[in-house]
């Protein structure tokens, strides 16, 4: 895959100041009406310079694995900003929402709920979790609510399915766990409502290039695939894990406001989950969901489509990416499918005795 390179043959529209890598937005110009974002995919530091991370790569491969498994998502490309004195790497992507929709992040659906339920005695008793259940039960009052509005001639509304939304979020939190993605907070989670629909849809994935430690330096990837390859199993990962020389995805599905210190709330996106925790309830929610326990089936070949990702890249460069990551997705894959076969067996095991 060749990087698309960007100099004068695009003008540039606006910065973008969300998130923690330089973006911004432009049009190339013999296809004005199209909006694309460019993201700069390097980290820098206190001095204002530049260390190169494998951040789009894993984007574009994401995206792949994401086209594959039927899931919606940006798709990324690879490219080059040319500016007069630099050359900046990064990724691009054309603008999801061209209809200009209604958006919400996932921070205000999970708000959404908070203001609602409210006890006068207690104060505010809902979690400040950016987690499954926190948005199940948002997503049902919004419908709840939603339907009530409907009621009043004059009240705007729109309508949503919440289980297909909660279904959406499951696939993409079990994607998200075994591709090791380490920043799925809740300003990466986005929602849509169609103007003519007037109906919420959960947006495509995006933001997704923290796999597989990729945005860590690369002594770091070396490291995780010569202890795995000596001996591919699940403790050693952990061991990795606790070593905190990886990102192994358990803070993906958690993020937090400072509820005492609302000011600093916007700082204070993601907190730790014990990982026994986080895999437990992610095995019980697949082991009671047909759809989704036929999803994780279908995620047992990511590392066939890492394989055919990296073919289309062709880069020796990378290679230590493709193998690293093909390990890990295996490992967790394989670790993964035990809790939930184990899940399942205690669930038959309990018919049988109620029977």
């Amino acid at each position: 895959m060749k990087r698309v390179i960007l100099d004068k043959n695009i003008q540039k529209i606006n910065i973008d100041a969300r998130g923690s890598r330089p973006k911004f937005w432009f049009y190339f110009k013999d296809n004005p009406d199209e909006k694309w974002l460019f993201k700069n995919t390097n980290r820098s530091n206190k001095s204002g310079n530049q260390t190169k991370t494998y951040e789009d790569i894993g984007e574009v491969v994401f995206s792949r694995i994401c086209k594959k498994l039927k899931v919606d998502c940006v798709e990324y490309k690879l490219a080059t900003a040319l500016n007069e004195e630099e050359k900046i790497e990064g990724v691009i992507c054309k603008n999801y929402n061209s209809d200009n929709s209604v958006e919400m992040s996932g921070y205000t659906l999970l708000e959404s709920y908070r203001r609602y339920i409210y006890d006068n005695y207690q104060g505010l008793q809902i979690p400040a979790e950016n987690t499954l259940e926190n948005y199940k039960l948002s997503l049902e009052n919004l419908n709840f609510v939603q339907t009530e509005n409907k009621k009043h001639k004059n009240a705007q509304s729109f309508s949503l399915n919440p289980e297909k939304i909660y279904r959406q979020l499951s696939r993409m939190l079990i994607l998200d766990y075994l591709c090791c993605q380490s920043d799925r907070n809740w300003y990466n989670i986005s929602f849509l409502i169609d103007d003519k629909t007037k109906t919420l849809e959960m947006a495509p994935l995006f933001d997704n290039g923290n796999i597989f430690s990729w945005n860590f330096r690369k002594a770091v990837i070396e490291q995780q695939y010569k202890i795995l390859k000596r001996e591919s199993a699940y403790s050693r990962y952990i061991e990795l894990y606790n070593s905190k020389s990886m990102a192994m995805g358990i803070k993906t599905p958690v993020s937090h406001r400072n509820i005492d210190k609302q000011i600093q709330s916007n700082n204070v996106k993601i907190k730790d989950l014990p990982v026994g925790l986080f895999e437990n309830e992610l095995a019980e929610i697949i082991a009671n969901d047909k759809m989704l326990s036929a999803f994780l089936d279908e995620c047992g070949q990511i590392p066939l489509f890492i394989e055919e990702a990296f073919e289309d890249i062709a880069d020796e460069e990378y290679t230590l990416l493709k193998d690293q990551s093909k390990m890990l997705a295996k490992v967790k894959f394989e670790h993964l499918q035990s809790l939930v076969n184990k899940k399942i067996s205690e669930k038959e095991e309990d018919n049988e005795y109620n029977i």
